[in-house]
């Protein structure tokens, strides 16, 4: 695997026994866990939206709602990522945070 700035880091998913790294318009596989990753990257910037997704804070351009409690995160780029309703309350108070 090449080595990624983690400036470049737009998200991440789990993918069984490995992490899909999604950077710069890239996707970079590695062996790991998603929540190794997680802790070695740090929980201010990095936000876990999904069991399955860790999102870069810095790239969330919105946040829509679903009537049944989950939702999407929409990145600067137009990707959407799925945001369960049980990590939901987490990114809120990180989200508040940076609220002017």
């Amino acid at each position: 695997m090449a080595l990624l700035d983690v400036d470049e880091i737009d998200w991440i998913e789990s993918a069984g026994n490995y992490v899909r790294i999604h950077a710069a318009g890239e996707v970079h596989r590695t062996r790991g866990t998603l929540s190794g990753l997680h802790e070695r990257l740090g929980t201010e910037r990095f936000l876990r939206i999904h069991r399955t997704i860790i999102v870069n804070v810095d790239r969330i351009r919105n946040i829509t709602g679903h009537f049944c409690g989950d939702g999407a995160v929409v990145l600067r780029d137009g990707t959407h990522l799925n945001l369960s309703r049980s990590y939901r309350p987490g990114l809120q108070r990180l989200l508040q945070r940076y609220a002017p």
